[in-house]
Order: structure tokens, then sequence, then C-alpha cells
């Protein structure tokens, strides 16, 4: 079962950022899920919220702000002062230094099918050679969609909340989808043999607790995702 860590390493690292996705590496993990925006001038930036308030010193939506504001913004210091002065980092930058060394999540971050979005994420995939190593996800399956017209060799994972289970499957038949993504509260036999039938992996978010990674692995899980990825590895291992 593969540990792919939650944003890197968010237990002990700012999430969503080079030392963070750097970290999960470390502890053994498999690899990281992040997330991607476009800022106001079209460029696919690392973030998960909508808005920079929570997660930087800065105030107002990433599709409000150019790439050039976004990358002065402290991405760090709200974690722990000691990570003051960390940027939001952009999606070339992310695949170039690991892009050949691990299993990527790229999730989306839309609730609309957008096409700008999907087209600029895969032309920074395409760059870096990155189709065999990178998953696409979203909770938005009309932007997977998208992406499966404009690339029939893309990685494709259906995310979903549980009351959503019967539409993701249409959804994975439809975009020749490997993998989907539930969250760990929807994961038991039942949807572990309906996905067995349908051929169909399950990478699941977001196991936080070593008791819950093995019942995970014991039922055939394929990945966790997890905001401790030391952890996880741990649970595995020990």
């Amino acid at each position: 079962m593969l540990v792919i860590g939650h944003r890197g390493s968010t237990v002990d690292r700012p999430e969503n950022t080079m030392p963070s996705f750097a970290r999960a590496l470390e502890a053994g993990a498999d690899g990281f899920e992040f997330d991607v925006q476009l800022s106001a001038d079209g460029a696919p930036v690392v973030i998960h919220d909508e808005t920079v308030d929570r997660t930087t010193d800065g105030s107002g939506s990433v599709a409000g702000l150019e790439a050039a504001g976004l990358r002065r913004l402290d991405a760090g210091s709200w974690f722990d002062p000691v990570f003051a002065g960390l940027r939001l980092p952009l999606l070339d930058e992310l695949l170039a230094e690991f892009s050949d060394r691990c299993t990527l999540n790229l999730e989306l971050k839309t609730e609309q099918a957008d096409l700008a979005l999907v087209e600029r994420c895969l032309a920074a995939v395409n760059r870096h050679e990155a189709l065999e190593t990178v998953v696409f996800s979203s909770f938005s399956w009309d932007c997977l969609q998208l992406l499966r017209e404009r690339s029939s060799a893309a990685r494709v994972g259906v995310l979903y909340v549980p009351d959503k289970e019967e539409g993701a499957f249409e959804a994975a038949a439809t975009l020749g989808a490997a993998t989907l993504h539930p969250h760990v509260s929807a994961v038991d036999k039942k949807l572990m043999a309906r996905c067995r039938k349908a051929g169909l992996d399950i990478w699941t978010w977001n196991a936080n607790d070593e008791a819950e990674v093995r019942r995970l692995r014991d039922l055939g899980v394929a990945a966790v995702f997890s905001d401790d990825p030391a952890a996880a590895v741990a649970a595995l291992t020990n």
C-alpha cells in the first residue's frame, strides 16, 4: 500500500510548501498530494484555500492576485516562526524538483469545469515529462472530463464525498479512471468488493490513525493520504 503525504507532511511543516513535500519523502512516503489553482494572470500556484488568508500573511482570493504578488507572501510564519519566508510554490517549481522522484497527486482545486486550469496544469506536466508519475484528481468531475478530452494518457482519480458514491463510479467508468478517492469513513468490505469488480483501486483520505492505516491495508486499499506520513509508514512496518 502506498503512503501519500496529504499536502506534504502537515503535522510538522506548513502545508503545500516545498519543505512539507520534502519532509514527506524523508519520512518514507511514496509521494505526496497537493492542490493547484490559477493566479489572476493564469499561473498554476500550489495552495488549497480559495483565499490566501489562512496559510499566508496576506489576504484576498488566489484568483484575484497575480503570481508575482502571491510569491511575495510569507507562507510559513502562520505555522511556526521558524518557517518565516517560505513562498507559495508554482507548479513548475514543484515538478522540476519532484516529478522524477515520487508519485504526485495533483488536485485540480475547483468546483467547476475550469478549462484554463486543466490546460495549464496539463501543459506543465507535459513539459516536465511527468504523465507517468502524476495522478490528476478533483471533486469537479466536469474538470476531469476536460482533462480526459485533452489527454488519453493522463492518470485520473475521482474524488468524492460519501453521498456521491454512485455518481463517482459512473464518472470513473466514463473517464477511464484507475482510482477512486473516497474519505476513509466510506471504505469498507462492500466498497472494496465493488471496486474489485469494476477494476478500480482505492486511494483514500485522510488516514491519520495508525490502527486505521492497518485496517485499510488489510482491506486491500492501494494508497492512503495522511497528514502524518511518518506515522502511516510506521504503522505499516511495525
